[in-house]
């Protein structure tokens, strides 16, 4: 090649050498510039944040939805009540001081679940319409001498304890009619298994053996002549009722047998419930009886205790502070949420 040619080629190779390095630096130009801006754009918006804070400039407002024509969707709380046990007696020193028990505090654990359920139902309202709400008396209101330690302790015999049960739920319904929470109350009873007068469970003559479902009956005449309150009374041991629709199951729960296990007792209520539904299908089960707060969406409920923890189930089950539940059914949803109702005042 001759050297004009060899000169021409190696200055063009300098040229674009030069070109792509000056474009590389020109892209990484950009780059930097980008990021430059993006840099400014965030400390512009801390600044304006931080004048806002300070007195400055007005933090942007969150405008509010313009009202629809549609209804909020309307809600029916069901709120849980059982377990109560208000005869029994539980000295603190035989569980290591955490819980005690007696006729006073069960009256006070009581009246602080109605008026905690009667708060967040009036909060509820903010977000859905409520008209009526269900009132599960899920039994064992009282203990009864179904143990022999409880003939030894309890200050009240099983008829005197009906009695003092039966004041506390009329105390309960009358301050939710009253303060105007709800327009009616529907009340479902399931009787359980510790106010019986029999030594063994009966299963066909169960309610016929149960002071608390006598107990149910005297309430319903108790509220006869009062249109807002309308009781559900069954022999079953099982109750369904409907809610928009929904089918809700409710009963006290000593049908399920659960002895223990890592995995809790989802399992063996899961299963019992698939049976169940073969005959009628729940959209939730409500129920009590293992004194223990559980929420398992699409299957249950299980409700706490107002006793709490007693020297019996200190051997037996985990701890759980006293509470009772209080649930959600929304027309067009089902099943929304529960919330756990605290009754003890020392947590």
């Amino acid at each position: 090649m001759p050297k004009k040619k060899e000169k021409e080629a190696l200055e063009q190779l300098i040229k674009d050498q030069r070109e792509n390095a000056l474009k590389e630096d020109l892209r990484d130009a950009r780059r930097q510039y980008k990021k430059a801006l993006k840099v400014i754009a965030d400390r512009e918006e801390m600044l304006g944040f931080r004048r806002a804070l300070a007195g400055g400039d007005p933090l942007p407002r969150i405008k509010a939805k313009k009202k629809s024509s549609r209804t909020k969707d309307e809600t029916c709380p069901v709120h849980q009540c059982g377990d109560w046990h208000v005869e029994e007696h539980v000295d603190a020193s035989t569980v290591e001081g955490y819980n005690g028990y007696d006729l006073d505090i069960a009256r006070q654990r009581a009246a602080t679940s109605f008026i905690k359920s009667g708060k967040l139902i009036t909060l509820w309202k903010n977000l859905a319409d409520v008209n009526g709400m269900i009132l599960h008396l899920g039994g064992d209101h009282i203990s009864g001498y179904i143990h022999e330690e409880l003939q030894e302790e309890n200050p009240l015999s099983p008829l005197q304890a009906t009695r003092y049960a039966r004041s506390l739920i009329i105390e309960g319904i009358d301050y939710l009619l009253g303060n105007k929470i709800v327009k009616n109350i529907k009340v479902v009873c399931s009787f359980g298994n510790h106010g019986r007068t029999t030594k063994r469970i009966r299963f066909s003559t169960g309610y016929k053996n149960s002071y608390e479902f006598n107990m149910y009956l005297d309430l319903e005449e108790h509220y006869r002549k009062n249109s807002r309150v309308r009781f559900i009374i069954s022999p079953s041991r099982r109750t369904m009722v409907d809610v928009y629709g929904y089918k809700l199951r409710f009963h006290h729960g000593d049908s399920i047998r659960y002895y223990g296990g890592i995995g809790g007792k989802v399992i063996p209520v899961k299963r019992l419930i698939s049976q169940w539904n073969k005959k009628e299908t729940a959209h939730m089960d409500f129920f009590g009886h293992f004194h223990e707060y559980e929420v398992v969406p699409g299957f249950y409920v299980s409700n706490g205790s107002l006793i709490g923890i007693t020297a019996y189930s200190d051997e037996k089950f985990a701890y759980q502070a006293p509470q009772q539940a209080l649930s959600f059914i929304a027309q067009h949803r089902g099943f929304v949420g529960s919330l756990p109702i605290f009754v003890d005042d020392n947590p």
